[in-house]
Formats: C-alpha cells, structure tokens, sequence
C-alpha cells in the first residue's frame, strides 16, 4: 500500500469521520492542499486514490461565507471541514468559527500556512504582521494564537514526524468537545510522507475515549463519528439510582431537550426512554425540533415568562424537572426566567438535587434511566402540540381573504411545507417567529440563538442543501426531487452576504429562499423606540427578485398579499421541482410588524436591561 503524504492522511481523515464535502477559498498559501484535495476529489468519484469515496470541493465567496457553511453542514452531518489561507483567509473565517464554538459545533478549520523554511529565516511576508513596528521579520503565530481561543484544540504542524498524530488528536477532540479546531498546515510539509497512516482513526491508547460510528442523518449510505467518554460505573450507578428515586417519587415529572441531544446524537436514546417512561416533555429554544414535535408527549416550546401559558404552568408546576443536554442562555431561557431543574445531565456531568457526578456520560445515563423509571401513562390528548400551538401552514384556504395585505401572523400560518423540511431561521424575525409553530413531519430547524450573527443563514442552505438533498455540485434537481430546504431571512440580514446565493445557483441546490422584505431592521426598530424611524435602521431597497438572476438563476417571485402568497406556495412546494437550482420569493411586510410572541420578548428583554442599569448607578 503506498504511503499517504501528510496533507492525504487529513483528507482521508476527513472522508472518514463522514465528510463528503470541504469549503473555503484558495490563497497562495494552500494552493499545494488544494492540489492534493483536487486529485483527491478527482480519484475519490472513481473510488480510487486515498479518499475511496465522493468528496466535494464547495468553493464559497469568501472566507466568513466558507465558515458558515461549514457549520451548517455540521449541524446536519455531524462535523464539517473548511480550507482557508494563513492570516487573510483565516480571519475572515473567525466570526463563523466563534459561532461553531459557542453553540457546540465541531468545525476542522485547516489553514494553509506559510513554509518552515520562511518561518525558520523570520521572512517579513505578505499576509503577515511585523513582529513591532521596527521588526523586518513577522509574527507567524500570532494569528494561530487568535484561532486558537476560539477552539477546543489546535495543531501547528511545525514538526512533520508527529503531523499524523496531531492531525488525529485535533479530530478526535473535536468529535469529542463538539467544538471547532483549527490545523496550521505549512507549505513545504504538504507533500511529506506518513509512515503507517492506513490505521483507523482511534483514540490514544490508554485514554477512557471511545469512536462511533453511525448512519448519518442524510442517508446515502454515509456515516458520521462521535467520540464519547465512558462513564465511570460507580458515578453512573449512584447518579441514575438517585435521579430514577427523585423521578419516580414525583407527581408531575416533566423532561425538557435542549441543544446537546442533537450535538451528541442522543435521538434514539431519549425516544426509548420517552417510549418506556411515558413522561412529558418541553423543548428550550436551542433545542427546538430535536425530538419530532408531533410526539404524544410533547408538551411545547418552554422559555421562561415568554413560554405559551399552557406550557409554563406544566413546567413550572412540575415537582421534578429534568433537563437533558441544556444551554443556559438569555435567549434560550426567555431571558433568564426559567425555573431551578431538579436534575441536570450534561455531557461527562450530571446533577441530581445538590448533588454532582462526574465522569457520566449523557448517553449511559438516558440508557440507564431507561431501565430504573417506573413507566406512566401520559394522557396525550393534554398534550400542548395538539391543542395550542399552531403548524406552519394550518390555515386553510378560503379562511382570510386572498387580497388581505401580508403580517407575519398570514404569513407563516400559510406557509405550507412538505414532510421532512429543512428550515434554516435568520436570527431575526424568522427565527422567533418560528419558535412558535410546529413544524412539519419530520422538520428540523437550523437556526443560532446563541451567537445570533445575522451573516449565518445564507450560508448554512449550501450546506444544509448538500445534507438533505444529496445535491452535489452541479446536481440538484435532476431525479425530479421537490425542494426540501427553505431558508427564512430578512432583507438586512441577506445584504451582509447576498453574494452566497451564487452557491447555490452553482451548486444546483433546490432550496426555497423567503426574504423578509420589511425595509430594513424590525427587530432594532422594536427594542430601541427612539430609534424605530432612524435612518440607521433603514437599508437600500434591492430588486431582490432580480439576485438569482445576476447569478445565473431564475427571477424570483414577489408576494404582496395573501392570494399571491398562496399561488406562490402552489408553485414552489406544491408544483415539485420544475428547474434546476434555488427559487426566490420575496414577502412584502410592514416594516413595524413582528411576529407574535416577540413583542413580549422584547418588552422582556428591556425591562431587564433597565433593570440592570438602575441596579449599576
């Protein structure tokens, strides 16, 4: 078997944790990593060369574009890759990476650095910064250091005998921490060979670490790897044993998913317990869509003071709350308003009343819990998502009058979308819109309520789009299939990066782009009244019907009111697919109008502001 260079052995690295596609941009700096990823591009379609399989070479608009992408195809894949040039390139990328590394998403950023020989001879480079400002050499690691903070582990592959190794810990650990990495690949090392790098991707020996695999969620075959830590059998016996007492004691247990079930592919595990223990549960922001919203269990969308009455007096009501997987944020937890969890399971920790357990894996403790509490019976016709929270798309036809001017409010509750839909939500308006209809059969949700960069949402359909469709470049549409990706975005959020529907135009992708056109930022415009009519809240009015077009695309569609909505949904969902590529559909909305729910959101969120300056002076 011939012997990998280092630069193969990171790519069939990547192949083998279950990606198929890289994203980025080439640079003088990684234009030899380029070369090897297009032979390896090339000889993986025929099975052939050291990939074996079909990889993609996505090549995005910049840098950032290439970050988000690569974190939304993580959120459907299980962990995305992305290639970007030393200084420059990398930079640009950081805001998407801090993104992946605040809400748990495992990104392998490789960055094609400048030779050891330059570095070794303190060249004073482009893309470089001078060491001070009398220096005539640069600082070739103070970008690696930036890179760095926002990553769980990083490798500088300065010493090419241990680049596999490292290559190896940077992946395992971010399968691991289910955050960003970043690798530093210098040029003159990209062709350098590996002894024995046909082995498996495994963990170092003697660590408590363990590497599966399992099918991905896009299907085709494909799988994706977690890494995981066994639990600490004393620990996982006393904390499962103390948590089943507390539960099975109770009156009123209720379980709320948040984030981490999806992170850490608990799905399977907390539907057997949900199976087995017929106990109701509740969903944070963060953690919409994790468990099918039409299960008889589900009990709706809990976010402290801004939950749906219903659901806030069975959660708060409740003698034993459980929360699995949960990220306390002020936007996940209605701004702080939640209520205390009597039982937390957290990855590697787990809570129970005062008591903390370490070395507890979250997945032998929903396994083990499974087994320890006492089954119930759940009266599903209680259930909140059956009675009180309304589908996207549940108004019939014939209900409001089709000439009535479009509201959020009209908007979404005729949205109609198919079973399976991939919804990518804008962090604006869309997204808290959303948060308060259930979503079709079988849906999921990706959105960032955490990080909240409005620059995230166009990107992620390239990605979300190759997950869900199997589209590969150039592909898309060509077995008829209809469009299962709609991204939701506002019109001053899609001029942060427009130029990102040229992916998709390129790529083939059918995804369905709804721009909220409500002349700029609503959502600014609500929370700082003084500022509702200022100009800094005011963007340029774009024909963005036309964008497809400048990118090769066909013209979108523009929907005033109720009736051309309809024709309009008739046209993309219910009309299959009839070209090949992404379709446009602008939604014309009062500037002022927001979705329901948000008002007190916002009203929320400003008294707590208030709050927090009186308590300061």
């Amino acid at each position: 078997m011939a012997c990998l260079s280092i630069a193969e052995h990171l790519i069939s690295r990547l192949v083998e944790v279950g990606i198929d596609a890289v994203f980025g941009v080439p640079g003088d700096f990684n234009l030899r990593l380029m070369d090897v990823l297009e032979k390896c591009v090339n000889a993986g379609a025929d099975g052939d060369g050291p990939c074996h399989q079909a990889l993609r070479w996505i090549g995005t608009c910049n840098e950032l574009n290439a970050a988000h992408a690569a974190d939304g195809y993580a959120r459907m894949r299980g962990v995305g890759a992305l290639v970007t040039t030393f200084g420059v390139g990398e930079l640009s990328a950081l805001n998407g990476i801090a993104g992946s590394c605040a809400e748990r998403v495992p990104v392998i950023h490789v960055v094609g650095a400048p030779s050891l020989a330059a570095m070794g001879r303190r060249m004073l480079l482009h893309h470089t910064l001078p060491e001070n400002i009398l220096a005539n050499s640069s600082n070739f690691r103070i970008f690696y250091e930036m890179s760095s903070r926002l990553c769980c582990d990083s490798a500088y592959l300065n010493k090419p005998a241990s680049a596999a190794a490292d290559i190896d810990r940077v992946i395992i650990s971010a399968l691991h921490k289910r955050q960003p990495v970043t690798i530093y690949l210098p040029q003159d090392i990209v062709d350098h060979p590996v002894p024995d790098a046909h082995a498996p991707l495994a963990p170092p020996d003697g660590s408590n670490l363990e590497i599966t695999f399992f099918d991905s969620v896009a299907g085709g075959g494909r799988t994706m790897a977690l890494v995981t830590a066994r639990s600490d059998e004393t620990s996982l016996t006393e904390a499962t044993e103390l948590a089943a007492m507390k539960i099975n004691n109770a009156e009123k247990p209720v379980f709320i998913f948040d984030v981490g079930v999806h992170r850490f592919n608990l799905q399977s595990a907390v539907l057997r317990l949900l199976e087995r223990c017929q106990i109701p549960f509740a969903t944070h922001l963060m953690g919409k869509g994790v468990i099918g919203e039409d299960h008889p269990c589900y009990l709706g969308h809990y976010i402290g003071r801004l939950s749906e009455t219903s659901v806030r007096q069975r959660v708060e009501d409740s003698d034993c709350l459980v929360v699995v997987g949960a990220c306390l944020s002020d936007v996940n937890t209605g701004f702080f308003t939640s209520v205390e969890y009597s039982i937390e399971v957290h990855q590697g920790t787990m809570r129970v009343g005062k008591a903390w357990f370490t070395d507890v894996s979250e997945a032998d403790a929903l396994t083990r819990l499974t087994d320890l509490i006492t089954p119930r019976h759940f009266d599903a016709s209680r259930s909140f998502s059956r009675t009180s929270i309304a589908s996207l798309g549940a108004e019939e036809d014939g209900e409001t009058e089709g000439d009535t001017p479009l509201s959020n409010h009209h908007f979404y509750l005729n949205c109609r979308l198919p079973a399976g839909a991939v919804i990518v939500a804008e962090t604006g308006t869309p997204m808290m819109a959303l948060s308060h209809y259930r979503l079709p059969k079988g849906g999921s949700i990706l959105m960032q309520p955490l990080w909240c960069s409005i620059a995230h949402p166009t990107h992620a359909p390239s990605a979300a789009g190759g997950g869900a469709n199997d589209a590969a470049s150039g592909g898309g549409c060509d077995h008829g299939e209809s469009p299962r990706v709609f991204l939701f975005i506002g019109d001053g959020s899609l001029q942060v990066a427009a130029q990102e529907l040229s992916t998709l135009v390129r790529c083939g992708l059918p995804v369905v782009v709804f721009v909220i056109n409500n002349r700029g930022y609503t959502i600014e415009r609500v929370v700082h009244p003084s500022g509702a009519h200022a100009a800094y809240n005011d963007v340029q009015n774009w024909d963005y019907c036309g964008l497809l077009s400048v990118f090769g695309g066909q013209r979108g569609v523009r929907v005033e009111t109720l009736g051309q909505l309809r024709e309009a949904m008739a046209a993309v969902v219910g009309g299959g697919c009839h070209v090949k590529g992404p379709m446009l559909v602008e939604v014309v909305i009062d500037q002022m109008d927001v979705p329901e729910g948000m008002m007190s959101a916002l009203a929320e969120k400003a008294k707590m502001t208030m709050n927090n300056q009186t308590a300061q002076s």
